[in-house]
């Protein structure tokens, strides 16, 4: 190798870590601009959208969330979004569906990364202080991924926090739908006693009318008994144990 070659070479290692230094010393949240544009690259390290801009963009998220902020996350979103969310520490896809939701709904971009923005979103929302609102007396949502009326996301969010371990099988159901199952069941629109067709509580999504068939519903129905929203819901017993509703038919 030449002594031009050797000096070429050099130059090249020195810039390199120079490069290295310059990059690893802007890992500290409060060198980056507060844009909220985060784009998780890697498990730890969160970085703007231009990494080799004039002003260093990387950022170092600080020790991640503890698996209690994410709990604290989990629940807050459960609470001021209705998300169902299992309130267990684990950023998985439902999780981070929801996060995204509130960021959205908070004007935020929308990033599904709990930086320091949408924390301090959250905190104000959970305190009153953002744009958050009770949740909806009508219309229809989802809770594990089955549509059920909005009104009774709550119920079921305020149960698996204190402890509900079971799944909701079944919620909000089209007039349609419900009709057609009265006819398996007993051959015609409505069966007095077994299925009320188009009436059912299934089909209704303006408060109170509504209803859940769940899983666990023994304890569900335990903490239903503790619930502090409003109307009650409870099951029929003997008939009906797993159909909660505020009529329990």
């Amino acid at each position: 190798m030449t002594s031009l070659h050797t000096a070429r070479r050099g130059r090249l290692t020195d810039w390199h870590a120079t490069c290295s230094k310059h990059r690893m010393s802007t890992f500290h949240t409060t060198e980056a601009p507060e844009t909220g544009r985060w784009i998780r690259r890697r498990p730890d390290v969160i970085v703007l959208d231009d990494p080799w801009a004039a002003s260093p963009a990387w950022a170092y998220e600080t020790g991640a969330l503890s698996r209690d902020e994410v709990r604290w996350v989990q629940s807050t979103l459960n609470r001021v979004m209705g998300s169902g969310l299992a309130v267990d520490g684990v950023i998985g896809p439902a999780t981070r569906a929801a996060i995204m939701d509130f960021q959205r709904r908070e004007g935020l971009d929308v990033d599904g990364i709990v930086g320091p923005i949408t924390m301090s979103a959250l905190q104000q929302a959970q305190g009153g202080g953002g744009s958050s609102t009770p949740a909806p007396s009508s219309g229809v949502g989802t809770f594990d991924g089955v549509e059920c009326a909005s009104w009774l996301i709550p119920y079921l969010t305020w149960a698996r926090e204190h402890g509900w371990q079971g799944t909701l099988n079944s919620g909000w159901r089209s007039p349609e739908y419900s009709e057609q199952l009265c006819w398996k069941m007993c051959g015609a629109p409505s069966c007095p006693g077994r299925c009320a067709g188009r009436a059912s509580n299934h089909s209704g999504s303006v408060k109170p009318r509504g209803a859940i068939d769940v899983t666990d519903q023994t304890r569900f129905g335990q903490l239903m008994a503790q619930c502090p929203l409003s109307p009650p819901i409870f099951n029929d017993l003997p008939n009906d144990r797993v159909h909660f509703s505020a009529t329990g038919h």
